[in-house]
This record gives structure tokens, sequence and C-alpha cells, in this order.
């Protein structure tokens, strides 16, 4: 009853605690008394989330992804409602998404987020493996928007990426 993922050589997740999940939604419902008992989260959830993720219209994206779920490339096309449901169903395999990125020649990473949190994971797995690379957040959680995404294109332009600071 309890997912794991690894999100770099020394550090992992852990998920899918059935008393606290129950909690969490009888709060939500307005109504906790006692031992919850075993929640069943994902038969809970399942149908109402293949409704209303079923419009998606998924397509071919213009860059490669590298699925932590199913660890391997997906084209954009795959990601469904169903894919969508899966992946929260499923442990994320962060740190061998990485790996398998940074043993393919990749070196740059650059988490899109409003907080950062998986940088120091990316840069724990290329020194482990010893491997040149960078890896900068775009935005931090209570600064300021342009002044942080340009000290992360400032990041990538002095680890030697190209930056087209015109747009």
């Amino acid at each position: 009853d309890v997912g794991l993922s690894a999100g770099s050589p020394r550090a992992g997740d852990a998920a899918g605690w059935r008393a606290s999940v129950a909690r969490a939604l009888a709060a939500a419902q307005g109504s906790v008394t006692g031992d919850p008992g075993p929640v069943h989260v994902d038969l809970a959830l399942r149908e109402p989330l293949l409704r209303e993720l079923g419009g998606l219209t998924p397509r071919a994206g213009a860059l490669r992804m590298r699925s932590t779920v199913v660890g391997r490339d997906v084209e954009g096309g795959e990601l469904t409602g169903a894919y969508w449901v899966e992946n929260l169903r499923k442990p994320v395999r962060f740190a061998q998404a990485v790996q398998a990125l940074v043993e393919s020649g990749h070196g740059l990473f650059v988490e899109m987020s409003a907080h950062p949190l998986l940088v120091p994971a990316v840069e724990e797995i290329l020194r482990a493996g010893e491997r040149a690379g960078t890896a900068v957040g775009s935005l931090r959680r209570g600064q300021a928007e342009r002044p942080t995404l340009l000290e992360g294109l400032g990041a990538l332009w002095a680890h030697g990426q190209e930056v087209a600071w015109e747009k």
C-alpha cells in the first residue's frame, strides 16, 4: 500500500499511506471519526479521473519526454487521460530516468516548476556518476519571476549553453 519513488541515489519518498489518505479525504468531506480502515483511493478516483481527463487530445511533442513512470521516452500522443491516471498510481522512478538520460549523453537539466525541488537530486546523480552536467531551476517561490528566470538563463549561459537573450 506504499508507493516508493527514488529521487536520487540517497533520497526517496513514500506515498500511499492508507490512514493519511483516508483522513485527508474524510476531512475534505467534513467527517473524520476513528480509524478510517482501508481506503482504495485508486478505485474511488480512477473512474472519475478517467471521465474528467477523457477529453484530452494529446499530440506529438517537439521535444522528447522521458517518463519517470514507464521508464522510457514517450510520444506526446501517448499522454492520454489513462496515462495520467496510471501516472498517479505507479511508483515514480525519477533517479532511474535521470540516470538513463545522463548515460545517453544528456547533461543539461532544467526543472520547470514554481518551486524546484529536484535540482539537488539531479546534481547528486551527476556527481555520483562522475558526469559533467548542469541542473537549474526556473522559478523560486516567494521570489520575483523575471530576475529568477534571468538568473537561471545566466547559469545556463555560464555552462556553455546558447541563450536567445533577445527573446
